[in-house]
């Protein structure tokens, strides 16, 4: 119970509570809250196992079996749950605090009533809230008006996921909790005007997932703004665009206003000019740990300054897009690089892995790396440039389609661990001597399948 007030995670708090005992306290009023919470707990848990069918089965019997209940114990009932309501329609389960008993809507909802939006947790979030997310989400307030109220905090809806991506009619903002929503969703079909979309990314400032797809946001820098010069700071950790016509500037804008970005994936917008736009926005370094970038029209210098931002960088992904001549900075934590179909050249790949000695995951898969420029074949202090860098920590290697011959396999091949797994146009060779000849099934072919990148991105 103690984990459940630090806010662990659901499926090992609930078990915590159901197996541990009750201890004493020394406060009475906190001991009674929380022992109803246990309670709690574990009636939510029912559903899951059990189900409520045959609780609800020994309920009806037992009436048919009792007396005709009074006008006044039907008066308190319908108070109570808000119109005749049975233990098949709570919508979540009503565990049995002892076997063959059986736990009445009343006695449910007041034990529910109990775990109010006064007790808090160590985080600050109402302890109402935060059990919400173990009794099924909104199925439970919608069966009966008691356990409305009890799903709402300050007289509003808690929503963990704000949906603005259907309508009309709109979710309305002021009967939502917005300091308790998680997820923010815009999609095609939400809000017409810009500043409304805004509004939603604004007011749900506490967000930690912003999702949007299809959704206009051309102009986002100009809208995201408290006025008078000032900039919100949102919460934002995971941000996926697709096709929302965002641009440059606004992308930069979103970076100054969201310093806890961990996540960036982004598909489809029109991007030229980054370089320019973050230069101008005279950012600090981010805490962006994954980065995915799309058909997003980005130019070599373009990415080069948007990883010069990203010092944490651990997985990067970029495809369909002309990086010819493409210099990365030296990045210390990036394990897992990508680069499909982006028109790079050997000697563009060669600098991106002297850069990056780290790598564990190095896909190029589509980039010609067959021709080598004639003012790069020797370095003026005689060292070779065309010599693969060694990669120490490499695991996984795709070099499918990259115009490599035989010799540019070996000599590609002996300068990475013999346990990496490396993929060619012409074999697959593994760790340990195994290799596939050319020809055989999966060595020789004339096209790649992408893995496609909308699955992450919805």
């Amino acid at each position: 119970l103690q984990r459940l007030a630090q806010g662990g995670g659901s499926g090992c708090v609930v078990g915590a509570m159901a197996s541990t005992p009750r201890q004493p306290s020394v406060k009475r009023r906190k001991r009674e809250t929380m022992r109803l919470a246990q309670a709690l707990i574990r009636q939510g848990r029912t559903l899951s196992r059990r189900g409520t069918g045959v609780a609800a089965e020994r309920t009806r019997s037992q009436e048919s079996e009792s007396t005709k209940p009074s006008r006044a114990s039907k008066r308190r009932r319908s108070e109570v749950n808000g119109g005749s309501i049975d233990n098949a329609s709570l919508g979540c389960g009503l565990e049995l605090l002892v076997p063959d008993a059986v736990v009445s809507p009343e006695s449910f909802l007041g034990q529910l009533g109990c775990v109010h939006e006064q007790v808090r947790t160590s985080l600050g979030q109402p302890l109402n809230a935060h059990i919400l997310s173990y009794l099924g989400g909104q199925a439970f307030a919608a069966s009966s008006r008691a356990a409305l109220r009890w799903a709402c905090v300050g007289g509003r809806r808690v929503v963990r996921r704000l949906d603005d991506g259907r309508g009309p009619p709109y979710v309305p903002l002021e009967r939502v909790a917005v300091n308790l929503v998680d997820i923010v969703n815009l999609g095609r079909d939400g809000r017409e005007e810009l500043a409304a979309r805004v509004k939603v990314i604004l007011t749900c400032r506490r967000a930690t997932v912003l999702l949007a797809a299809y959704s206009g946001l051309t102009g986002l820098a100009e809208e995201l703004t408290l006025g008078g010069g000032l900039l919100p700071c949102l919460s934002l950790r995971t941000v996926r665009f697709r096709e929302c016509g965002l641009m440059a500037a606004d992308l930069a804008h979103l970076l100054r206003c969201a310093p806890q970005l961990e996540t960036l994936v982004l598909h489809g917008e029109e991007l030229e000019g980054l370089a320019e736009a973050l230069q101008e926005a005279n950012l600090l370094p981010t805490a962006l740990r994954s980065l995915s970038l799309t058909s997003c029209h980005l130019s070599a210098s373009d990415v080069s300054e948007l990883c010069g931002l990203c010092p944490r960088l651990e997985r990067m992904h970029c495809q369909s897009m002309d990086l010819s001549g493409l210099e990365m900075p030296l990045m210390k934590s990036l394990t897992s690089l990508s680069n499909l179909d982006c028109c790079l050249s050997r000697t563009d790949v060669m600098g991106l892995m002297a850069s990056c000695k780290k790598l564990e995951t190095l896909e190029l898969c589509g980039n010609p790396l067959g021709m080598i420029p004639a003012s790069h074949g020797t370095e003026s202090d005689g060292n070779d440039a065309t010599v693969w860098p060694a990669m120490l920590h490499l695991r996984r290697a795709d070099f499918r389609l990259c115009e490599l011959t035989s010799d540019d396999e070996e000599e590609l091949r002996a300068c990475l661990p013999e346990s990496v797994s490396l993929e060619t146009r012409t074999r697959l060779a593994v760790g340990g001597g195994g290799a596939r000849k050319k020809g055989s099934p999966g060595g020789d072919g004339n096209h790649v399948l992408f893995e496609s990148s909308s699955d992450s991105d919805d």
